[in-house]
């Protein structure tokens, strides 16, 4: 099993749209797949037209209570596509981060969490708060691949020169920037991609473009690659899994 983070210390550049377009397409790839939706918005639960759960065991799990365990996994459910299930975001993710952090190690937590998934499913794709709390740093930490998700803008490099100085697992090799919402004939964007490209950052070579089309997307609940499937944004991020699955040699796992 891998566990792949997406993760930005912005919001608004695109990471659950990411979450959810490749835990999409890993599973019609044939691959088990699991959506972790870790981030309090809930928006990859929403997307997937899914209810939030009232309470779905996480925060006894990571203490590594048997009957929490038993209780999160009981929430799992299935999505509208063979393949992806979803762990869906609840009321009790919001107290995940303040129990991690109550604990002397909270990369433990965040293990048994990710370990509810061991053995049922080939990929975890988790989305995760854009903060740089305990919940963040350890699942990044226990993570096999980070995505850290950006638009080309001062601000977005403002977060990733936070997020390398503030959490370490971001400015370790394991961690990869992908450009969302990129203009590719705006010069502004080039030299914002050329900047991050200079300071020893590791750049996806997939950028995913600005398109209306992910407008669509919410508005039909649906992954891209069904809401607009022969669209170039379809074609991005199905570039993008190629890329990254050669990182995590998922061809292994089949």
């Amino acid at each position: 099993m891998k566990v792949l983070a997406c993760y930005s210390l912005k919001g608004g550049v695109g990471k659950t749209t990411t979450s959810v377009c490749l835990a999409h397409i890993s599973a019609t790839l044939g691959f088990r797949t699991l959506l972790f939706d870790l981030d309090t918005q809930g928006s990859a639960t929403w997307l997937l037209r899914t209810k939030r759960s009232s309470g779905n065991g996480l925060t006894k799990a990571a203490k590594g209570a048997s009957k929490g365990e038993k209780k999160a996994r009981s929430q799992i459910v299935g999505s509208d596509y063979d393949n992806l299930d979803l762990l869906p975001y609840g009321i009790e993710t919001i107290d995940l981060d303040l129990q991690l952090s109550s604990m002397k190690r909270p990369e433990q937590g965040a293990s048994r969490i990710l370990g509810l998934a061991e053995g049922d499913y080939d990929l975890v794709v988790v989305d995760l708060p854009p903060s740089a709390g305990n919940l963040a740093q350890s699942v990044l930490k226990e993570s096999d691949r980070v995505i850290f998700v950006m638009t080309p803008s001062m601000l977005s490099i403002h977060a990733l020169v936070e997020a390398k100085d503030r959490i370490p697992t971001v400015a370790k090799q394991k961690t990869s920037v992908l450009f969302t919402m990129v203009q590719e004939r705006r010069k502004t964007d080039l030299a914002a991609i050329e900047l991050v490209e200079s300071e020893n950052n590791h750049v996806l070579s997939t950028k995913i473009v600005k398109s209306t089309l992910f407008d669509r997307m919410q508005e039909k609940r649906a992954p891209i690659a069904l809401s607009a499937p022969n669209s170039k944004a379809s074609h991005d991020y199905h570039a993008l899994f190629e890329e990254v699955s050669k990182m995590l040699d998922l061809d292994k796992l089949r």
